[in-house]
């Protein structure tokens, strides 16, 4: 069980004051972690490198509107919505993997596919 889950069902309890149960209701929506834009579903969790290799970092806070409020180099700020379609498109950071770099090193140069050297 989440603790999205955890919240909701605290304020699903019976005899519950109004106000507490809008608290807890509030604090579940504050829990999540994904965001969904264009049917693609981003873990807010996670770093996102945009088009120029700027990286973003979710503050843990959203807009009036719910949009998450990203970062990026400690200075800029903006709503999920403008980096994705300023920015974007936006790609996960992710450890690199032995797999990874195997793969770089093996990968055609311009000279095997018949381009200059």
């Amino acid at each position: 069980m989440s603790i999205i889950d955890d919240l909701s069902a605290a304020a699903a309890t019976p005899g519950l004051p109004p106000a507490d149960r809008a608290q807890l209701k509030l604090a579940a929506i504050d829990q999540r972690t994904t965001f969904v834009i264009d049917r693609f579903e981003f873990d807010l969790t996670k770093a996102w490198v945009d088009m120029i290799g700027g990286e973003w970092l979710w503050t843990g806070a959203r807009t009036a509107g719910d949009q998450p409020v990203m970062m990026s180099g400690g200075d800029t700020v903006a709503p999920f919505q403008d980096v994705y379609w300023i920015y974007g498109p936006l790609i996960e950071v992710r450890p690199r993997t032995a797999a990874d770099y195997r793969a770089a090193l093996r990968a055609p140069t311009p000279a095997d596919l018949g381009g200059a050297a």
